[in-house]
């Protein structure tokens, strides 16, 4: 019953992260006509919060579309594959932009807890503009499965599953046509935090021994140990949400032994602060970085700086990569810090 209860917390993060999101949107941090759709009480929230949403969403979206620019030329097309996706929209996003030609070869996966997929279809199944870059919708995109309904277009997958049960999870691949051989990129946004650091580290040895080309692109909490730290785990431990791993994997350093040791040839690790501190110095170079970095600060005033940048140091964003490949060196140059 207890793990039932952290898994509906757990679920609710993302619920929240939608708000979050939705409000950074709203108040013209970036662009995200999808979002709305997500959320059902559109509450207030506080500047500090915005702004640090548009950083998350904004780091992530740059490892993404470098995965992409590393591997144009891969001739059979490439793979994305979301690890509890939530209510994210980054499918439809990246379909809206067409920043790649890649994109147009690109299938997508999201694996996450068969309410969480129900509800997404739910949500899918209200709204038209959701529905299309979705073919064969409805009729032969749906499934239904021993879990729930499931969504399975060419290019875009909805999969009821637990991440903690790699060989269920593996089969559930195997039949919707994952390509084991191709590049692949894991998303992880504040999902493999909330899982059993052996269970988890499972998932990502399965990752590395299965898949030829695999990349990894995380965002996550760390440094628990200082008063900040503890706090913020005091905090998700009241609501049900307890931060299984982040005891074990306390430190940036500690990351990335970790990733180095389940056999990612090249990792890297950025604090959220830093990239903070640098923003407009790792923006594509069609972007005017200084000016995209003072749009930002001008958006919202605040004043709680010092907040901000405790927050900031407490979260981070990972990248790696498995073979020495020309892709995989592309990859890796990315904030150039």
């Amino acid at each position: 019953m207890k793990n039932q209860s952290n898994k509906e917390s757990v679920r609710g993060t993302g619920n929240s992260a939608a708000l979050c999101k939705f409000s950074s949107v709203k108040k013209g941090y970036y662009a995200d006509p999808f979002i709305q759709y997500f959320v059902k009480k559109k509450e207030p929230v506080e500047p500090i919060m915005n702004r640090g949403f548009y950083m998350r969403v904004h780091a992530m979206d740059r490892l993404i579309s470098q995965f992409l620019n590393a591997n144009t030329d891969s001739s059979e097309g490439v793979q994305i594959i979301q690890l509890g996706g939530g209510k994210d929209t980054t499918f439809w996003r990246m379909r809206l932009s067409g920043e790649n030609e890649v994109v147009n070869k690109l299938v997508w996966y999201e694996i996450d807890f068969p309410r969480t997929i129900q509800e997404k279809l739910r949500i899918i199944s209200r709204v038209p503009k959701l529905q299309e870059p979705i073919v064969g919708w409805p009729k032969k995109a749906l499934k239904k499965t021993s879990k729930g309904i499931e969504l399975h277009s060419p290019d875009y997958h909805l999969i009821c599953g637990d991440l903690r049960d790699t060989e269920n999870l593996h089969k559930s691949l195997q039949e919707h046509g994952v390509n084991f051989e191709i590049p692949t990129l894991f998303i992880s946004e504040c999902v493999l935090v909330y899982v059993e650091p052996n269970l988890a580290d499972k998932l990502l040895s399965y990752i590395t021994e299965t898949f030829k080309l695999p990349f990894l692109v995380m965002y996550e909490p760390t440094n628990p140990l200082d008063n900040f730290g503890k706090q913020m785990m005091t905090n998700l431990s009241k609501m049900g949400c307890p931060l299984l791993a982040i005891e074990q994997y306390n430190s940036i350093e500690s990351q990335i032994k970790r990733f180095k040791k389940i056999g990612f040839n090249y990792v890297d690790v950025k604090n959220m602060k830093l990239l903070w501190d640098t923003l407009g110095k790792w923006e594509p170079e069609n972007v005017d970085g200084q000016k995209e970095r003072n749009r930002v600060i001008r958006l919202e005033w605040f004043d709680e700086l010092e907040e901000w940048n405790m927050i900031m140091s407490h979260y981070f964003v990972l990248w790696a990569a498995k073979n020495d490949q020309i892709s995989q060196e592309k990859f890796i140059k990315i904030f150039g810090l």
